[in-house]
């Protein structure tokens, strides 16, 4: 039975997505499939962003990949695969021990994984976010960077990776969290226009 978009925990995703990208997420095709698909098509990673890949479990585990694209920040988005290089210095791991399933709060993590991919741009390499299949997770982190860092709106970011990988498929809880994190940044955004505007009163201008 497909989940209702309207209808998860309170999360609105229909008034936050195009029509367009709606259809799409509407659509999510199978992940036993698009595991499948991503063996052959070999397409991993997908640049983001010039410091920020996404990938899944083969590219993580692909040692001359990550030194090809420099990636030393690796972000595994998953509770069972292993970090293949951990013991290496030259790398640097987040882990997000989550499933994908409607029973986990990846929002809670998205201030840890904005930091370490923020720290990655920062050192001059790239980060490479993954899960297992490189569709959902890691995929719902990525938007949420693009969110924070780039000033998008949910849709814009949906619409930027659609474009790089048109096999992206986040569960709708994790769509639904997105939009959440959509209405606390816009909230933020509002409060600092209105402290701006604030201080530039005549009467601050004046001391």
């Amino acid at each position: 039975m497909r989940e209702d978009p309207s209808d998860n925990d309170g999360f609105n995703v229909v008034g936050t997505l195009s029509l367009e990208n709606l259809q799409l997420h509407e659509n999510r095709p199978n992940v036993d499939n698009l595991l499948e698909k991503r063996h052959s098509a070999d397409i991993f990673p997908v640049e983001i962003l010039p410091y920020l890949y996404l990938g899944n479990a083969d590219t993580a585990a692909d040692r001359e990949v990550l030194d090809r694209y420099n990636i030393r920040y690796i972000i595994n988005v998953t509770r069972d695969v292993e970090n293949n290089f951990e013991s290496d210095d030259h790398f640097h791991y987040l882990k997000i021990a989550v499933d994908d399933s409607c029973s986990n709060n990846l929002a809670q993590y998205f201030p840890k994984a904005i930091n370490f991919i923020e720290e990655a741009s920062r050192s001059g390499s790239a980060v490479l976010v993954h899960c297992l299949a490189g569709i959902s997770r890691s995929v719902t982190v990525c938007l949420a960077y693009l969110m924070h860092a780039k000033r998008s709106t949910l849709d814009e970011a949906f619409d930027l990776v659609h474009k790089r990988n048109a096999l992206i498929a986040p569960n709708f809880h994790f769509m639904g969290q997105l939009s959440e994190f959509e209405r606390q940044l816009a909230g933020s955004k509002i409060c600092v226009l209105a402290v701006t505007k604030f201080l530039h009163l005549p009467i601050f201008q004046s001391m």
